[in-house]
């Protein structure tokens, strides 16, 4: 994907140039859709100056230390909107993979800023063992590892995570479970403090109109087969701009109404 955003930002070079507009480069998969009028979307994106990271809650981020300086390399989403900047940290640095972890964290924050270097990723071990690269490579790029004060510090970890920004659904086969009543996508602030059931995928799992399809293991979001005319409404109201894991062939019957605001 890093390709294809140097490409987009080449596109947009000159009208950023003249001072013309404000961008946003949106990372989605091929599987997301809108949910919100384009105006709606770009006004929501653009209304903070900062790129949007939906961090992971802070158990599934990698630890490590550099010269005896404690850090965590965050985890978080694959869908991201990145600012200018922050998407040309990425784009000058980055070096194709050959394989898994195999690439150099800059050190951007902290006491080592503006030193110019690098430590391998090897560097940091432990988080969720299903993380992929894409889902701490951008947020290590653009930002660094989070320096903390000492082994087990989560401060300034936790304030990331409360100050995240999410906007994409995604919804797992556990989200709705009797015991596991929490989502992995939640928008709420310090979702550890609301263990009610999700109410998008509820809506999604309560309409039998809808068809959803479930991949075995609970580490793999389910695929929208076909939504209802509600359901796409309750998307349309919720905080998303866009939402994932669509199928090639979905059935969504009012579709064009979400997109156009009627």
């Amino acid at each position: 994907f890093v390709q294809l955003l140097r490409s987009a930002m080449a596109e947009t070079a000159e009208m950023v140039a003249d001072g013309g507009m404000f961008e946003k480069f949106v990372l989605v998969s091929d599987s997301t859709l809108p949910v919100k009028p384009f105006p709606t979307t770009y006004g929501a994106l653009t209304s903070t100056t900062t790129s949007d990271f939906c961090l992971s809650s802070v158990d599934q981020w990698a630890k490590g230390s550099v010269d005896g300086v404690p850090m965590l390399l965050a985890k978080h989403h694959q869908w991201v909107g990145l600012t200018r900047g922050d998407a040309s940290l990425l784009v000058q640095d980055w070096v194709p993979l050959h394989e898994k972890n195999n690439y150099s964290v800059p050190l951007r924050e902290g006491r080592f800023a503006g030193q110019n270097r690098t430590v391998p990723r090897t560097t940091f071990t432990g988080g969720s063992y299903y993380t992929a690269t894409d889902e701490e490579v951008t947020y290590a790029f653009t930002h660094g590892p989070v320096e903390i004060r000492y082994e087990g510090d989560l401060e300034e970890a936790n304030k990331r995570f409360q100050n995240r920004r999410c906007t994409t659904y995604v919804g797992f086969p556990n989200d709705v479970g009797l015991y596991d009543q929490y989502s992995l996508m939640q928008v709420d602030a310090e979702p550890w403090r609301n263990f009610e059931t999700y109410p998008i995928t509820k809506a999604i799992v309560d309409d039998e109109r809808n068809q959803v399809d479930v991949a075995a293991g609970n580490w793999h979001s389910f695929t929208l087969e076909a939504l209802s005319a509600e359901t796409m409404a309750v998307l349309r109201k919720s905080p998303f701009l866009f939402a994932r894991k669509f199928s090639t062939d979905a059935v969504l019957p009012n579709f064009t109404s979400v997109m156009l605001g009627a």
